[in-house]
């Protein structure tokens, strides 16, 4: 099913700001992972992390030999489990050696990642939605593959607010293309998230979301109230 847009303008309200605390070298001795490469981060917890997302996942380490991605272990840990995961994702074609799991990090180490890598990989078909606003703060690009139904259409969303499709992808193969193209070329990746930085100020601190949102439910409550007052009616006639 669909779910129609019901807000007048604007998506969300955000009040407080990341904090930067470590540099790629320290953040990659503390959690015992490569300082080198380009880094791919999708931490999405694993439910997200649909089979045919594997292969985008596959299609990313295949063209980009110097890639490594940082994925959200297991919510739920359970070897069963863990064992299920790896082997799908090794037939998937993925290089498990550039593969690496974080546990749950410190909210803002978590953003602090965000920022130090060059791309985020918005989950397939369950996507992000306040993944995707607090990388979207610090500049941190998100590539996205919008899917069929809400769940997979936040990350869209919200870059369309800020008329910021850049790293939006129409398909499969295009999703790889453009974080392969934004985590390899360098100068690409900054004016990019130079463009995203000023764009997203017209996402947060917004006047426009609270009455957007204030108008909306009071829309709703109002036609509630009258559906509730019709249905009473009928009750005490039965009665």
């Amino acid at each position: 099913y669909y779910l129609p847009i019901v807000t007048d303008d604007g998506l969300s309200k955000v009040t407080r700001r990341p904090i930067n605390v470590l540099d790629r070298q320290k953040f990659a001795e503390i959690y015992n992972v490569p300082k080198e490469g380009n880094w791919y981060t999708c931490m999405q917890k694993d439910f997200k992390r649909h089979p045919e997302f594997d292969e985008m996942l596959a299609g990313v380490l295949s063209g980009d030999p110097k890639g490594v991605i940082f994925l959200h272990d297991q919510y739920l840990p359970s070897q069963v489990n863990e064992e299920l995961l790896r082997t799908r994702m090794k037939e998937a074609g993925v290089d498990m050696k550039r593969v690496f799991f974080l546990a749950a990090l410190d909210h803002h180490i978590l953003i602090n990642l965000y920022d130090l890598s060059d791309v985020i990989l918005d989950s397939y078909f369950a996507g992000g939605c306040t993944t995707t606003r607090e990388a979207i703060e610090v500049g941190a690009l998100v590539v996205t593959l919008p899917a069929k139904y809400l769940g997979g259409r936040w990350s869209y969303a919200l870059l369309e607010q800020i008329d910021f499709l850049d790293t939006v992808a129409h398909s499969k193969d295009e999703y790889v293309k453009l974080a392969v193209y934004y985590g390899t070329d360098k100068d690409a990746q900054f004016r990019a998230r130079r463009e995203l930085r000023k764009k997203a100020k017209g996402l947060f601190y917004s006047g426009k979301a609270v009455k957007g949102w204030s108008n909306t439910l009071q829309r709703i409550a109002k036609t509630h109230v009258k559906s509730t007052m019709f249905n009473t009616n009928l009750m005490k006639e039965e009665l």
